[in-house]
């Protein structure tokens, strides 16, 4: 997906995790090994597998429900410079999920039938329409979304107490995170 180049350079965040997938772990781990051929080049596409995998869906469809989901995560520094993750997640019930992927086009629609028409020219759709009126797009599903944010404090600096600022600048800085770096010298 494009958000994982998108997202950083649009809000600044040093780590973007995009997470979605099958409710059932049958079908994520079947998916996984399948996609093996692909990479060791035994086939060039899954496609013709597909007539297959969608009726091995529906053999398996009663082992699952009617509800799906999506998060997003970004981690990065808050405006004041310390760790701050935010998660947004969305709930789709009652087999509502697939009305999810076109909602953004049919908001968009909307605000063009409304007079609100975007610059012309191609580039990414980030911004182009408010995430309410997309949400609005989606009111009359059972889709529900939230985001949460969280301040998690680095484990160094915890187990340190005050004694952390009492290390050179350089130190505290390698030591002051919350997700994976990588330091030489």
């Amino acid at each position: 997906v494009p958000d994982h180049t998108l997202l950083p350079d649009h809000t600044g965040a040093r780590h973007v995790h995009v997470r979605a997938g099958m409710e059932l772990g049958l079908i994520h781990l079947g998916l996984w090994l399948l996609s093996w051929l692909v990479r060791w080049r035994l086939m060039t596409s899954l496609l013709s597998l597909a007539p297959m995998l969608q009726h091995l869906a529906v053999v398996l469809r009663p082992f699952g429900s009617d509800t799906g989901g999506m998060v997003v995560e970004l981690t990065g520094a808050g405006l004041d410079g310390r760790p701050l993750r935010r998660r947004w997640t969305l709930e789709a019930r009652q087999g509502d999920g697939p009305m999810t992927p076109a909602a953004p086009a049919a908001a968009l629609a909307l605000a063009m039938l409304k007079g609100e028409t975007p610059p012309a020219g191609a580039r990414p759709c980030l911004n182009e329409i408010g995430l309410d009126a997309i949400l609005g797009v989606l009111s009359p599903f059972a889709i529900t979304t939230h985001t949460t944010e969280e301040r998690p404090f680095p484990l160094y600096r915890h187990a340190m107490g005050a004694a952390f600022e009492t290390m050179p600048e350089p130190v505290r800085a390698m030591h002051d995170r919350v997700t994976s770096y990588s330091a030489s010298g």
